[in-house]
């Protein structure tokens, strides 16, 4: 697992892609956590049920936000 990227930055945002266990520890969830590159607070948070779909929704996401970010200047 440690092949897998577990920080996505692009542009002026990061995505950080964390694994969870629930409490029974028999499943496993993704998330993708979204801030500005420097800054704590959390944008988006958002669960997935693999790595791969986290990655996309993190790429997704930060893409939406740079083209966001790029349009207001």
């Amino acid at each position: 697992m440690d092949e897998n990227p577990k920080r996505i930055t692009q542009g002026r945002y990061v995505a950080e892609i964390l694994q969870s266990r629930n409490t029974t520890d028999t499943e496993t969830f993704w998330y993708y956590v979204l801030h500005r590159d420097g800054l704590p607070e959390v944008i988006d948070l958002k669960k997935f049920s693999t790595y791969d779909q986290a990655v996309e929704g993190a790429k997704n996401v930060l893409a939406v936000m740079n083209r966001a970010a790029s349009a207001a200047e």
